[in-house]
């Protein structure tokens, strides 16, 4: 997924002459113009900073862009404005002078009725469950966690792609499919084929099952029936191991009902754009919560932890960050990379809705 944060930010920019929601005038007009002003500046100080201080300045632009949301979306004329304190925390992570540390180690609490739950709410998902969650599987929940989940072993986001109609309309209307990828390559035999048909080739409907596990949306349905065909990862033909799974439903659907059902596999559609409406994520639970955070709750507690990390733990946070020493500083700068580019993507959603 391409996602330019500039243009984004000049879409932003542009709603601050028409705001949007229940931003239109008075004191929540002038919120909204300051707060996305204050946040675009923010963001844009991060280019002349190296990641050692970046998540400064990548979450406090969140923050106040958090207070052009509320302006924008709360009815209540008593509790629009930001309700005071962070809703998370950091504790002390407990690393060894001489170790290099991992965010696997570093976990974010939620502290209650905050700000952060505050978005939350606006954002209708849950907020973090209890004891917490790290760092690690906050940034691999993620769809973008596709590209850094190995750091830490952890599952990966899958993608949920709609067969075609032309696919579909070789099996029976009570059969629904889908392709999940990326499929564990392991799990798919070697042989002299692209695509394993044969059943001794294609991994068993258990095994399938117990690789979806952490995903809540993919779990709820775990009830296929068959594993229809796999694609291994070939250079040159494809490079996303992937598998076409089946399931029965009760009566005959058409097509477009076909897809409705597909979406409910689906961690979200929205809000990342995709070659077709009804592809989506799957992504794997944090802690004991049944349903996803929003990615842009998850992008707000990522890098409030970093950014807790980078001010009140620097010798932690440089050490992340030293490529000489650290197997994951690869994957921190990427996750601060990505950040520039999706969140205002995903504020833009959220505000150019109406």
């Amino acid at each position: 997924m391409l996602l330019d944060g500039n243009r984004s930010w000049r879409h932003l920019r542009s709603l601050r002459s028409d705001p949007p929601g229940r931003a239109t005038e008075g004191p929540r007009r002038e919120t909204f113009g300051a707060a996305l002003e204050q946040s675009e500046e923010l963001w844009n100080a991060t280019s002349a900073v190296s990641p050692a201080v970046s998540p400064l300045t990548l979450f406090y632009g969140l923050s106040q862009a958090g207070r052009a949301l509320t302006a924008t979306l709360i009815g209540d004329e008593q509790a629009w404005e930001t309700v005071p304190g962070h809703g998370l925390t950091l504790p002390r992570p407990t690393i060894s002078a001489d170790a290099v540390p991992s965010l696997a180690a570093v976990r974010v609490v939620d502290r209650g009725s905050a700000y952060f739950q505050q978005i939350t709410g606006l954002l209708n998902c849950p907020s973090l469950p209890q004891p917490g969650a790290t760092l690690a599987a906050l940034c691999c929940s993620l769809p973008e966690g596709e590209e850094w989940a190995d750091v830490w072993d952890l599952p990966k986001p899958l993608k949920v792609e709609s067969t075609s109609p032309l696919t579909d309309s070789f099996v029976d209307s009570s059969i629904v499919q889908a392709w999940i990828s990326p499929f564990p390559n392991k799990m798919i035999p070697p042989g002299e084929t692209a695509n394993p048909q044969s059943e001794d080739e294609l991994p068993s409907v258990d095994a399938v099952r117990n690789v979806l596990k952490p995903y809540p949306s993919l779990s709820r349905h775990n009830a296929f029936t068959r594993v229809l065909e796999a694609r291994r990862d070939v250079p040159g033909l494809w490079q996303v191991p992937s598998i076409r799974l089946c399931w029965s439903v009760d009566e005959p659907l058409s097509y477009s009902d076909r897809q409705q059902w597909r979406m409910r596999l689906m961690s979200y559609v929205e809000p990342y754009p995709g070659d077709w409406a009804e592809n989506g994520w799957a992504v794997p639970s944090v802690g004991e919560n049944e349903a996803p955070l929003h990615p842009l709750a998850t992008w707000w507690a990522i890098l409030f932890g970093m950014s807790m990390l980078a001010r009140y733990h620097p010798r932690i946070w440089t050490a992340l960050l030293d490529l000489d020493r650290s197997r994951e500083a690869v994957a921190v700068h990427s996750v601060l990379d990505a950040a520039r580019e999706v969140v205002p993507y995903l504020l833009l959603r959220q505000l150019a809705t109406f």
